[in-house]
């Protein structure tokens, strides 16, 4: 409940001089909402998608949602500022995928099969053993 407090003498300092101070103090007590936004999306996604990458893009969606956030309009600022957090991950996401969808659903495919023969066999599969556990 005290931390409640002191992020609320945050906002109204920030509220009325917009400083730099402010939004650092700001960032650093909600950049957890990007950590776990990014950990949760990162679940589905290729091992080469890191979700330390994603909780930095995720970084700058708060940074956005610090900026926009209205606390007469917005409600809880944590309300607020995920589906942000989430549109600037997966913008991000989109754009390290820079190959064919098709290409993408096979290489899903592909890393379901690897992560399926890893859990099996306990070691990473050579390609001829990946292309016969595909058939």
């Amino acid at each position: 409940m005290e931390k409640d407090k002191d992020v609320s003498k945050v906002w109204e300092h920030f509220f009325q001089h917009k400083d730099m101070d402010g939004r650092v103090c700001l960032l650093e007590h909600y950049r957890y909402l990007a950590k776990e936004t990014a950990e949760h999306m990162c679940i589905n996604q290729p091992d080469r998608i890191n979700s330390e990458d994603l909780a930095l893009a995720g970084i700058f969606g708060l940074m956005g949602a610090i900026q926009a956030y209205n606390l007469e309009k917005d409600g809880r600022f944590e309300t607020f500022c995920i589906p942000m957090i989430r549109n600037t991950i997966l913008n991000e996401i989109q754009a390290m995928k820079w190959i064919p969808c098709s290409n993408r659903i096979k290489t899903y495919e592909l890393e379901k099969i690897r992560r399926k023969y890893v859990k099996e066999f306990g070691k990473e599969p050579t390609d001829v053993e990946l292309a016969e556990a595909q058939i």
